[in-house]
């Protein structure tokens, strides 16, 4: 059961008249999930297959108000396109050689995973019939629980997300979500043994007061959107440099070294060792220290203003969030 729902407050999907959607997680994986290369590649072959890629986010590209894109994209064929297509009496091999005929570039791709298809009676390169796709013109408010919190980021119009996504995507909500009143209440939910499913979210509670009245809490949230996008931005450009003046052809980034902010010059240099093999020259120390100084204070800078707006957001809601409990 619902734990202690305050009083004078609407559920979210009453409040913005959009439900939670589920996340989109096709199988076999490997034939709708492509990174951009070969995404690419394929439309290279035949431009009229790029309208049926959409931009896809996992949850590793899921941040506090906003994403860090991965450029992976998702396949997006909806049940139905093969009849459309080829007409309702083409299915099985007829399907499959009309698909051929059309789109050989496609053909080819699929033909790399047949052996994975799962074995149900639908056509296999579609989504399943039940699968709801964000609108292409529409952002949307997506998802990822991360240890005691959830943290709620906006999706740009034509993005697909992995994890549950809610249509109406405004600033107030996307500001609200993520304040410290509403993670408290989903914390407890989860404390009372209610699941921290998608369909929670559709139930949070929203102030009647805040409902009409959230003009400055939409500005707050754009700017602390706009500050984690240019923190997240400048991490990925240090990240850049340093693969660029140090990484071998093929190597990866470890955890350590994409949580650079985190470590002081000495730990840097352990982390390209570890990630790379390789390390800063004794003699280019001191420019090498002064430019991850300067990194550092960037990254500090952005982290104390998007503190600060988020103080304020989180005193806005708590002013209109009721502190005793009620039934709703």
């Amino acid at each position: 059961m619902m734990s202690d729902y305050p009083a004078h407050c609407t559920p979210l999907a009453h409040c913005i008249q959009h439900h939670t959607q589920q996340g989109i997680q096709p199988s076999p994986r490997a034939a709708f999930i492509l990174d951009k290369s070969m995404r690419d590649r394929i439309v290279l072959l035949d431009p009229t297959l790029a309208p049926l890629f959409r931009r896809y986010l996992q949850p590793d590209d899921i941040h506090r108000y906003t994403i860090n894109d991965h450029q992976r994209f998702l396949l997006a064929l909806p049940a139905g396109w093969t009849a459309q297509l080829c007409g309702p009496s083409h299915h099985g091999n007829l399907a499959w050689q009309c698909i051929a005929e059309h789109y050989p570039a496609l053909a080819r791709h699929l033909t790399l995973f047949v052996a994975d298809r799962p074995h149900h009676a639908h056509i296999w390169w579609e989504l399943e019939a039940t699968t709801v796709l964000p609108e292409r013109t529409q952002p949307s408010i997506t998802w990822h629980a991360y240890k005691n919190h959830l943290s709620f980021a906006l999706t740009p119009a034509g993005y697909v997300s992995a994890t549950p996504w809610l249509a109406g995507a405004s600033m107030w909500v996307l500001g609200y979500l993520n304040s410290t009143p509403v993670q408290r209440w989903l914390n407890r939910q989860k404390s009372a043994g209610v699941a921290l499913a998608h369909a929670l979210i559709d139930q949070v509670p929203v102030p009647h007061s805040l409902t009409t009245a959230h003009d400055e809490l939409s500005e707050l949230t754009v700017h602390a959107v706009t500050l984690q996008t240019e923190r997240l931005q400048h991490i990925n450009a240090t990240i850049h440099t340093l693969v660029r003046n140090f990484a071998p052809l093929g190597a990866t980034v470890s955890t350590q070294l994409s949580t650079w902010y985190q470590l002081d010059f000495a730990g840097l240099r352990n982390a390209l060792i570890k990630s790379f093999k390789n390390d800063i020259p004794e003699r280019l120390h001191p420019q090498w220290h002064a430019w991850f100084d300067e990194c550092h204070d960037e990254y500090q800078r952005s982290e104390r203003q998007l503190t600060m707006y988020e103080g304020r957001i989180n005193q806005l809601v708590t002013a209109h969030f009721p502190s005793t409990k009620g039934a709703h």
